[in-house]
């Protein structure tokens, strides 16, 4: 599994259960854990399915350095709820790998609902209030789970 440059803009289908994403949530947080990206970037703070596949399903895996504050490395389903506080946050995308990082109007503060892995078997959802930085990571998946990217916006 490899990050491909979104050719179009494929919208991902939402999950309806673990078992139908768990071998490929595996194996993309093992694209996360190994680093071995191209471009100007090392790392990344996540990674959409939509960005390895040409039949997206709604989900993204996290660094492993956020999964305490978002409480699973596979967030599943992502839902927008409120937007607070409008703002500017330079981002970059690993779909992207060579260009440089770029303004993009987010918001600071953002209600979420989502769905994580329970006992590697099921489905279960959380609600969050998320700032700044984890705020900005999930627009940003979230985008990516409608078929755009910050280049497009």
């Amino acid at each position: 599994m490899q990050i491909i440059k979104p050719l179009d803009n494929r919208i991902s289908t939402k999950v309806k259960n673990w078992g139908e994403i768990k071998e490929e949530a595996s194996e993309l947080m093992e694209v996360m854990k190994n680093k071995q990206f191209d471009g100007y970037w090392d790392d990344a703070f996540a990674i959409s399915h939509t960005q390895v596949s040409k039949e997206p399903k709604r989900f993204f895996v996290i660094n492993e350095k956020l999964i305490d504050e978002f409480g699973s490395w596979c967030i599943v389903n992502l839902e927008i709820l409120k937007k607070y506080e409008k703002c500017l946050y330079p981002e970059a995308c690993m779909s992207f790998p060579y260009r440089k990082e770029k303004s993009v109007e987010r918001y600071a503060k953002i209600k979420v609902r989502y769905f994580v892995p329970f006992l590697n078997m099921f489905l279960i959802p959380k609600w969050k209030t998320f700032k700044n930085l984890n705020a900005f990571i999930c627009q940003h998946e979230y985008d990516h789970s409608c078929g755009k990217n910050i280049y497009d916006l």
